[in-house]
């Protein structure tokens, strides 16, 4: 049985960018699906209004919104970018 390492939280801007760093390793992990790598922008706007609705939801500033989408098999964790994780 194969195991795999648990994928990193992606940061993700309010306009649904993610740095090239976690844009290669969302696609390394899509390979062979060419379908879902031609519809990524559409799942990373989709887990933008989810991180949408989990601010809302946050209680103090401490709280750190997610979203988890499962896209082509794979379940991806996604946290809102902010500055300290912007320029990595």
């Amino acid at each position: 049985m194969q195991t795999s390492s648990p994928l990193p939280i992606i940061p993700l801007s309010r306009n649904s960018r993610i740095d090239s760093t976690h844009l290669e390793l969302v696609r390394d992990h899509l390979h062979g699906n060419p379908l879902a790598i031609e519809y990524l922008g559409s799942m990373l706007r989709y887990a933008n209004t989810l991180l949408r609705a989990s601010e809302r939801h946050c209680r103090s500033p401490y709280d750190q919104p997610r979203a988890e989408v499962i896209y082509g098999n794979t379940t991806f964790l996604f946290s809102r970018m902010n500055a300290s994780t912007k320029g990595n």
